[in-house]
């Protein structure tokens, strides 16, 4: 009898325990971290970092969450620390890649089959030269940079494509563009509120990389497309200019790109113009004019200060500029229209990282591309930084709902094929929380997923609240 009581000891000091939605590490492991991820609509990632007292091994525990069950994986083990670069679910296959945080020079896949448990680590990658992630469609799209070269490594669960492109000199157009300080990687899997402010700007969608770079004094973007179908990388080239009569001048602009179309936005303090390119057609499709003969059809603001004020202040020296376009569910796209104040930027980081609050947890800045991620992870100093400048008043944007062919339409609203969220809203709540700590979390299409560290229980817990 005594040595069965002294095995269920044993057992409860070395086991993980997971009920409802509190998980207790056994005493065994040194809590350090917590990282929090979305994987598809409603599923996530919740990773818990520690050090394992008795080998000494870092240990990533991880879980999968639909909002109601929680389902432990397989652990992780690493002699050295590491740092999450990347993860994303395929079919049954969840993929997390990671680095040597001593190194940073190696890749490490790991993959988990979800139905067997089954943890498989494939040989290490070089990582040398990483610049950042996109994190989409159930893959991971590694971009690599050097003086010579372009490498992007595509994996699908297990399965994994290889792209490269060789600058032909030191002025060949992607080369230079990836040389730009000011540059931006958007979402395009989710209601994006507010646009970039930078003039750089690159996107993922249907196996294409968009690259776009506007030039503010000429009015101009050029925009470059990657094909990522064969392993050398054809790219195309075209510069679109804005079309305006000669006595007007416009100061500032911004852009944004979707469904194979570029928005170009300029505006000064009494009018502005919203152009819409077919960049498979390459020619404009339609110019809006920014101006009064559009108070009818604004749309998505009761408070809006009206396009005059919008017009004036938007123009000054503090505020920029922003467009987004959200595509609703009747194939029509509802185009957002804002100013934001670029000195008082907030920073998140993980839309371009999966969306990543947006991506790399713990990586230095020169990793990484900036966007505007969606998720948090470890050791994040007050979120990651992204280049979204925080609206300060509701009464600065407005909406236009345009079909596909560009005419603006007199009706009400419709849904959008990703719901929208204010983030702010629900990650506030949680920062403000003084009974937690090692918090993470991130956002699927109908809940607020977050995991922390109880002090009161000394437990781990993980909620979902519903949005």
């Amino acid at each position: 009898m005594v040595k069965k009581y002294f095995l269920i000891i044993i057992i409860l000091l070395f086991s993980n325990f997971l009920f409802a939605n509190t998980i207790k590490l056994s005493d065994n492991y040194k809590l350090k971290s917590t990282l929090s991820g979305k994987l598809s609509k409603d599923l996530s990632l919740h990773l818990i970092f520690s050090i394992n007292k008795t080998n000494k091994l870092h240990t990533i525990h991880p879980y999968i969450f639909d909002g109601k069950i929680i389902k432990e994986l397989a652990l992780i083990e690493n002699k050295s620390e590491v740092e999450i670069v990347s993860f994303h679910k395929n079919s049954n296959i969840l993929a997390i890649f990671f680095r040597l945080k001593s190194t940073k020079k190696k890749l490490i896949k790991t993959t988990i089959n979800l139905t067997t448990n089954k943890i498989t680590r494939a040989a290490d990658k070089p990582h040398s030269h990483f610049f950042g992630s996109f994190e989409e469609n159930g893959a991971s799209t590694l971009l690599y940079k050097n003086k010579k070269e372009l490498i992007i490594h595509q994996f699908h669960g297990e399965k994994e494509n290889t792209f490269t492109y060789n600058f032909k000199n030191n002025e060949d157009p992607l080369n230079l563009f990836f040389k730009s300080k000011a540059l931006s990687s958007i979402k395009s899997d989710e209601f994006v509120i507010d646009g970039s402010t930078k003039k750089s700007k690159i996107y993922l969608n249907k196996g294409k990389l968009i690259l776009t770079k506007d030039n503010y004094k000429k009015l101009t973007t050029d925009v470059i497309e990657l094909l990522l179908k064969n392993k050398k990388i054809p790219i195309s080239k075209t510069g679109f200019l804005l079309e305006k009569e000669d006595s007007i001048s416009f100061k500032k602009m911004a852009t944004y790109y979707t469904n194979n179309h570029l928005y170009q936005l300029a505006l000064n303090k009494k009018e502005g113009t919203l152009q819409i390119i077919d960049l498979k057609n390459k020619k404009s499709k339609t110019v809006i004019a920014i101006d009064s003969t559009l108070n009818s059809k604004i749309r998505g603001n009761s408070n809006f200060e009206g396009l005059k004020s919008f017009l004036k202040n938007s123009a000054l020296k503090r505020y920029t500029p922003t467009i987004t376009v959200n595509k609703s569910m009747n194939d029509t796209y509802r185009v957002r229209l804002n100013y934001v104040d670029f000195r008082n930027a907030y920073i998140n980081r993980h839309w371009w990282f999966f969306q990543q609050q947006e991506k790399l947890w713990k990586l230095h800045q020169k990793d990484f591309i900036q966007n505007t991620p969606p998720l948090h992870g470890p050791s994040q100093p007050n979120e990651f930084p992204f280049n979204y400048a925080r609206t300060q008043t509701k009464q600065r944007f407005f909406e236009l709902l345009i079909d596909e062919n560009g005419v603006i339409l007199d009706t009400a609203l419709p849904k959008t094929i990703y719901p929208k969220i204010n983030k702010n809203i629900h990650a506030e709540k949680l920062r403000n929380n003084k009974h937690f700590s090692m918090k993470s979390y991130c956002f699927t299409n109908k809940g607020f997923r977050y995991m922390v560290y109880s002090k009161n229980t000394k437990t781990i817990k993980l909620f979902n609240d519903k949005l």
